[in-house]
């Protein structure tokens, strides 16, 4: 007996290899595909509405979630409405270089760690809080530090690298938020600027790395918020003069210190990944590290910061030029 799609004309079913390779042939196909400059935004026309459409991750030239909505969006302009759409870039597709320098990395676990512990001990802190601006922002920046966790755990999950965190650690009340802080102040004194860098030199691809540059926006947020935090707090006990403040701010660096000293003991040193992060940093931790401390004078006292900054910075920028090779 001849199988029905044979006899009633239907061509046959396509098996598992067919359809993978129709499928990496349209994805061939699909990066080649021209994408229409985006629309500035306007405001709408008479009788129009304001849009904000919301998608997780799409790329407008495959699959279904980002071509349907590149499509939508723009009939929607054409009758008058204006559109803005939220949208986070897709995860990339790395080469094989890439991705040993991903996985060379060793502190994938320690960072992961750190974001789990700073979401739960902003949330802890915030209900011991009764002001409600303090508590509403203590809590968003919790959520922000949960979201740098989801986003390193997909980090992780996607390029198969080695890390893994275990539950929140205890919260240690006041102090523990405090030590939080100034470890975070700590940490984007060389932090930012090697992020900078690694952009700079293509340590790593473009689309990868401008994944998280919003993080960094939000972790300098934080540090802003926990400056004037601690300000606050000092001024409300009464020492918030400014000599009463150097032998708490000292102590709280050297508690930082002590903590991020303890970990970096704690990572594997005979790691090829940690060599080579030990040779970038010791190549252009000095330049970094002197601009963000100009940065940061500029902050305590603007106008000799200010001045001093001037200065220095054309200085810096050619020590930095000179010093940094076309790629790395």
């Amino acid at each position: 007996m001849r199988p029905c799609w044979v006899e009633s004309g239907h061509p046959l079913p396509k098996t598992p290899r067919q359809k993978w390779i129709e499928t990496k042939e349209s994805w061939e196909r699909s990066r080649h595909v021209e994408v229409p400059a985006p629309i500035p935004a306007a405001p709408p026309r008479p009788g129009g509405r304001r849009v904000a459409f919301l998608i997780y991750r799409g790329n407008p030239r495959c699959g279904g979630q980002g071509v349907y909505t590149r499509h939508l969006t723009r009939e929607l302009v054409a009758l008058g409405h204006s559109v803005e759409v939220f949208a986070g870039p897709p995860w990339p597709e790395l080469d094989e270089a890439s991705l040993a320098i991903l996985r060379s990395i060793p502190v994938w676990s320690m960072a992961l760690q750190v974001e789990v512990n700073a979401g739960a001990t902003l949330e802890s802190f915030a209900q011991s809080q009764t002001d409600p601006l303090i508590v509403q922002t203590l809590r968003l920046q919790g959520y922000e530090e949960d979201r740098h966790g989801r986003m390193l755990g997909t980090l992780i999950e996607r390029y198969g690298l080695d890390g893994e965190a275990g539950p929140p650690a205890a919260y240690g009340g006041r102090q523990a938020f405090i030590d939080f802080g100034y470890n975070e102040c700590l940490d984007s004194f060389a932090g930012f600027g090697i992020f900078r860098i690694a952009r700079q030199v293509r340590f790593l691809p473009e689309a990868l790395i401008s994944l998280f540059s919003r993080v960094m926006y939000e972790e300098a947020r934080h540090i802003v918020f926990f400056v004037n935090w601690i300000t606050y707090e000092r001024c409300v006990r009464g020492y918030g003069a400014p000599p009463l403040q150097v032998l708490p701010t000292a102590i709280g660096y050297l508690r930082a210190l002590k903590k991020t000293v303890g970990r970096a003991g704690a990572a594997n040193t005979t790691d090829k990944g940690m060599a080579a992060a030990g040779d970038m940093k010791s190549l252009y931790l000095p330049y970094i590290s002197h601009a963000k401390s100009f940065q940061t004078l500029h902050c305590a006292m603007p106008k000799a910061g200010s001045r001093v900054a001037n200065i220095m910075r054309p200085l810096l920028g050619k020590m930095i030029s000179a010093s940094i090779p076309s790629r790395m």
